[in-house]
């Protein structure tokens, strides 16, 4: 197995085992001491470091790019689609982040493209990616027992605030989730059944729904964008207002 340590503000140590050139120190050896990535040296700061079985990648602070990611390791790990015959890379690779944007953020002048890429994690033969506006990318290999999962998932509306993976499974940690009007047959709060008269809202901070009554206050979401007076949950008015 291997590990890999962030020390001082611009340096990479790794350790393990680097059958695959997950070490990323452009052979194929193991290492039992500590050795630092060449390739960052003269590079600017790392800000995060994942690892998986066949794979390590890396987030870069550049001061003229904004933040960078590199993947190396087994060739199935760092292809896009898991691609086998991909030829295992030794050396950290540079993934092209802009071909991560959806259309909408790319046409929006509100988009940082500096801070694009936010976290990633690294699963046995994949590795997640979660960009600025929500959307989290897998990338590599996908195991049997992870199903059906989608190589690209919306999360923009659910405040996706960090990733993580084991070896065949992974989470994502949302600030708010918004409830679909079919799932929800009564008030989250009073429990009232809707009906065609007893109206279904949303709460824009948290995104569950309720009633009219339980959500008769309106309060600013600065987190979402909403710099005016939105329709909130009693409960988010009072988070909001503290």
């Amino acid at each position: 197995m291997m590990s890999m340590t962030v020390f001082c503000s611009s340096c990479l140590l790794n350790r393990g085992w680097g059958l695959c050139g997950q070490l990323g120190h452009g052979d194929f050896t193991d290492l039992s001491t500590p050795k630092a990535v060449d390739f960052f040296q003269a590079q600017n700061t790392p800000i995060k470091v994942a690892c998986g079985t066949g794979q390590t990648a890396c987030i870069l602070e550049c001061a003229s790019e904004g933040r960078v990611l590199y993947i190396w390791g087994a060739g199935a790990c760092v292809s896009r689609l898991g691609d086998s015959t991909t030829p295992d890379i030794s050396t950290p690779l540079c993934i092209d982040t802009m071909s991560l944007l959806s259309a909408n953020a790319s046409k929006s002048s509100e988009f940082d493209i500096y801070t694009l890429v936010q976290d990633i994690a690294c699963g046995a033969m994949h590795t997640l990616i979660l960009t600025g506006e929500g959307m989290m990318h897998v990338y590599g290999k996908l195991s049997p027992l992870m199903g059906n999962v989608c190589r690209v998932e919306d999360y923009s509306e659910n405040d996706a605030k960090s990733i993580a993976s084991g070896g065949n499974h992974l989470a994502v940690l949302l600030g708010r989730k918004w409830i679909k009007d079919e799932d929800a047959d009564k008030c989250m709060k009073c429990s009232k059944e809707f009906t065609f008269v007893f109206r279904q809202h949303h709460c824009r901070s948290c995104g569950g729904i309720y009633c009219g009554d339980c959500t008769k206050k309106r309060a600013p979401v600065l987190k979402f964008g909403y710099q005016e007076m939105v329709r909130v949950c009693d409960t988010c008015y009072t988070r909001i207002m503290k």
